[in-house]
């Protein structure tokens, strides 16, 4: 399964600090073995669901390829 990165996520990560944003990435990058980790689909959407990592959450879609990023926010500001 192929990740791939919006624009918005990729921003998003570069104002993330290092020590948090590493994490993310390793979580992220799990998703390709399935979404067995802690993945929850967002309530009124079909296909987008977030991935928990601490404090931070990555928004994400399927689609037919694979995985696009959409967004990673820290909790607070994810869902607004």
């Amino acid at each position: 399964m192929e990740i791939e990165y919006a624009s918005d996520a990729i921003s998003d990560l570069e104002r993330i600090p290092d020590r948090f944003r590493a994490q993310i990435l390793r979580k992220l990058g799990r998703l390709r073995d399935g979404l067995s980790a802690d993945v929850k689909r967002l309530q009124g959407h079909d296909a987008v669901y977030r991935l928990r990592s601490g404090e931070y959450r990555g928004i994400f879609e399927i689609i037919q390829t694979g995985i696009v990023v959409l967004r990673v926010k820290h909790r607070r500001d994810a869902y607004g």
